[in-house]
């Protein structure tokens, strides 16, 4: 059957419909579900769940606690487009507190946009505050050259959770290349994600996830373009991290 022809009529019952027989006792059915799950178990943990999206939105919703105020710092977080995915996302969320650290550039056009939002901040340097939820990383981390600096101001604020959202790292060995977009060129690193695991837990954190993340180019699904690199260096998906603090 072809994918077009999947769904056919229209129904009130079960009852209305003469059905052949059960799909689950397809052959076909269960030969191809019986070969997938075999693949499955031959991957690492971290290749079973190839993620789509940044976990941020998930994560907020099982940690916030409406009897609380909630703090969420994001680092790199551009306009603004985390604080809707989490303050649209969440039913009845009260008491939240969202904190983007960006470029003055984008900041100054973040609070024009947001101008009306009275749980929205934008900060061109790390905010001074308390009991932080959150601290989330999306997709920035390539663009930083002393990376160690950053995490551990960002350790210093013990924030419960530290999020990694399509962080460029892998089993590769590190190293720092050229990005070109349009006429502009800036350096950017790939990361040894064993590497970055290794000094957040010394800082006093588990990691709790970590999982493959799908990149996308003008929309459409990818995985990233290194096969010019050496095979130590190359890279199909980028990763999902998230810890939590002892």
């Amino acid at each position: 059957m072809s994918y077009r022809s999947m769904f056919q009529g229209y129904f009130n019952k079960f009852d209305e419909i003469k059905k052949t027989s059960n799909i689950f006792k397809n052959k076909f059915w269960i030969k191809r579900e019986f070969n997938k799950i075999k693949r499955l178990k031959k991957l690492k943990s971290y290749e079973i769940n190839l993620a789509k999206d940044y976990p941020l939105l998930v994560a907020s919703s099982i940690i916030y606690n409406k009897q609380k105020k909630f703090n969420i710092i994001d680092y790199g977080g551009g306009f603004g487009a985390g604080y809707l995915s989490v303050s649209r996302g969440i039913n009845e969320l009260k008491n939240l507190k969202y904190y983007i650290i960006d470029l003055p550039e984008i900041c100054s056009l973040g609070k024009k946009i947001f101008s009306r939002e009275k749980n929205l901040f934008f900060f061109e340097q790390f905010p001074k505050i308390k009991n932080c939820d959150i601290f989330h990383f999306g997709s920035c981390l390539q663009y930083i050259d002393d990376w160690k600096l950053l995490l551990m101001q960002t350790c210093r604020l013990k924030p419960r959770y530290i999020i990694f959202s399509d962080l460029i790292a892998g089993n590769i060995d590190g190293f720092v290349t050229l990005q070109k977009f349009d006429k502009y060129k800036m350096p950017y690193r790939f990361y040894n994600i064993k590497e970055i695991i290794s000094f957040i837990k010394k800082k006093g954190y588990n990691l709790v996830l970590r999982n493959n993340y799908q990149v996308h180019f003008n929309g459409i699904p990818s995985v990233l373009p290194t096969k010019k690199f050496p095979k130590k260096n190359r890279l199909e998906y980028t990763s999902n991290l998230i810890f939590k603090k002892k």
